[in-house]
């Protein structure tokens, strides 16, 4: 049961239609967007009568799933599909990664009456995104994830840790280098850079470079390869595109990659005691593996 206040309760006897549902995205930057399922702009009082107004904007294509109320510490899931659009919630800013961990907080108002404030109001935290060129899904969960550790780990032949964690113990300062891009051959993926220290051919592939300068800067790009030209100059390839162009003058760090192997962990890093893989452990060719019975 949910306990409305006098002026609300009024509002809602028997005017369950006049309900409209809004949406409003905070990004972990900051940024807010807000939209409503209404066909028109509502001005809604977000904490109560009295209080400062703010527009919810109708977003076409803009949706969310039914959400059902738990009793205990179920997780409350959201399902939130949109279209992509130049002016709100861009294929860039998805590829950015802005939009993990934000929070979105669902109202539902009398759209007649948006001023007199929410009749409920329901906090979630983004946990996943998915997209394409023309939409986009997030799907979000409640409070309640926050109280829900993790329990386990997974083991493998390769290591569970990430290079650098409290686990891995590598110091990641005797492994990282700066750089500056020169020229861009192939926008948002591949470049060639002016390194601090001479690297050789490899030795970042796997690696993270983390901008500290240009339109991508605070983002992180994975390195496919890196071949080293001459001298400090090297040409740097990413797995994927970055979300924003890479131009001339982009300064980053880099750290050298690590495949999660024993080899790798001993030769490389020289750090096999908190090595966090078992390179022993049976895999799935033991399993299916199949006895001749004479």
């Amino acid at each position: 049961m949910i306990t409305l206040d006098q002026g609300l309760e009024s509002l809602n006897a028997g005017h369950l239609k006049r309900h409209a549902r809004c949406w409003k995205i905070t990004r972990t930057d900051g940024t807010i967007f807000r939209f409503t399922n209404h066909d028109h702009k509502l001005d809604i009082a977000e904490a109560g009568v009295g209080e400062p107004l703010f527009t919810y904007s109708p977003a076409g294509g803009f949706n969310a799933s039914a959400a059902q109320k738990q009793e205990g510490f179920e997780t409350q899931n959201l399902e939130v599909v949109g279209m992509l659009s130049n002016s709100a919630i861009t294929n860039d800013d998805l590829r950015a990664g802005r939009y993990e961990g934000a929070t979105v907080q669902e109202l539902i108002v009398d759209w007649r009456f948006p001023f007199a404030g929410p009749f409920l109001t329901s906090t979630y935290f983004v946990t996943e995104t998915k997209f394409s060129n023309e939409q986009w899904e997030a799907r979000v969960e409640g409070l309640t994830r926050k109280l829900l550790p993790q329990i386990g780990n997974v083991y493998g032949r390769n290591c569970r840790y990430e290079l650098g964690d409290a686990e891995c113990k590598v110091v990641l300062t005797d492994f990282d280098d700066t750089g500056t891009v020169n020229t861009v051959s192939i926008i948002r993926r591949k470049f060639n850079a002016a390194m601090v220290i001479t690297p050789t051919t490899g030795i970042f592939d796997l690696g993270p470079v983390t901008w500290t300068g240009g339109n991508n800067n605070g983002l992180i790009g994975e390195i496919k390869t890196q071949d080293n030209i001459s001298g400090n100059n090297t040409d740097i390839e990413f797995q994927l595109d970055m979300p924003f162009d890479i131009q001339a003058g982009d300064t980053f760090s880099i750290i050298q990659g690590c495949d999660k192997t024993h080899e790798t962990c001993k030769n490389k890093f020289n750090n096999i005691p908190n090595h966090g893989g078992f390179e022993f452990i049976p895999g799935t060719n033991r399993m299916l593996l199949t006895l001749k019975v004479k």
